[in-house]
């Protein structure tokens, strides 16, 4: 559904993708030599982000409400040193990463990095240590060792996906809610994650703009946020116990990643090709 609805996209910035009817005279090309720009615009020349992770083998799911953006995400597009970066990216939206691309190593010094990894490395850290912690030879880690097996780990079961998928300085205005990309990350969210979650197969954080995603509370595996609680970390108090609890089950049974090509159909039970909606 979202693969499906993102993987012809190969443009820099949103105005080259033609599946969202994008109001131009609302948008912001670039940051002024201070650094910024009308903060509730969507910045145009800045790659979509509509999802991070591997949305068949993620065990945990974050909603978020749109990607930040600063100065120095434009220099992560323009710039030779992160192509490999700015390629696991396009990937992503091909459905063809394994992971959770910013904590990759490849990810190293970019916005999304920056950010990602703060929030997730406590969490990290605790699944690797929890998942060695019989194994004589794996070393435990603290807080001055490298933190990216940690990662490494845990990086085929997070997922987060954006309720709209273009980057502004802050939220953006109400008819992006409206596109085509954001009504169908909606639906994928109300016609996959939700009847997984319910069976207990996903944990859903519902983290920004929880009254939009329409999602009902489930002990241990639905969580929304109050309004007044969205502007923290992704992860509290009572969401961490259970999301860490959920990581080091997947990482420690390590769930087989299906490859590039098992993304588009698979077969049904009654031995025809079926499509398959990661």
């Amino acid at each position: 559904m979202l693969v499906n609805f993102w993987r012809g996209y190969q443009g820099i910035g949103w105005h080259q993708y033609d599946k969202d009817d994008i109001v131009h005279t609302d948008t912001v090309h670039g940051f002024g030599p201070d650094g910024n720009a009308p903060r509730r615009k969507l910045h145009a020349r800045l790659r979509p982000q509509p999802f991070f992770g591997n949305l068949r083998s993620a065990k945990i799911f974050i909603l978020g409400g749109n990607p930040c953006c600063i100065p120095a995400d434009e220099e992560t597009q323009r710039n030779e040193k992160f192509n490999e970066y700015n390629e696991m990216h396009l990937a992503t939206l091909r459905g063809e990463v394994q992971g959770f691309a910013p904590i990759d190593r490849r990810a190293n010094k970019t916005g999304a990095a920056t950010y990602w990894r703060k929030r997730l490395r406590r969490i990290a850290r605790a699944v690797y240590n929890a998942v060695h912690k019989n194994n004589p030879t794996a070393r435990r880690l603290s807080r001055d060792q490298d933190d990216q097996p940690a990662f490494d780990a845990i990086a085929p079961f997070v997922a987060v996906i954006e309720a709209s998928a273009y980057p502004s300085l802050n939220k953006p205005p109400v008819w992006v809610d409206d596109l085509r990309s954001s009504r169908q990350a909606r639906r994928y969210v109300q016609e996959v994650l939700r009847p997984r979650a319910e069976l207990g197969e996903i944990v859903v954080i519902a983290w920004r703009r929880p009254e939009l995603w329409g999602l009902e509370p489930i002990a241990n595996q639905i969580f929304v946020r109050n309004l007044r609680n969205t502007q923290t970390y992704p992860i509290v108090r009572d969401e961490r116990e259970r999301v860490i609890q959920v990581l080091t089950e997947a990482v420690t049974n390590q769930v087989v990643v299906p490859t590039p090509t098992s993304l588009v159909r698979g077969p049904s039970s009654n031995g025809t090709e079926s499509p398959i909606e990661p």
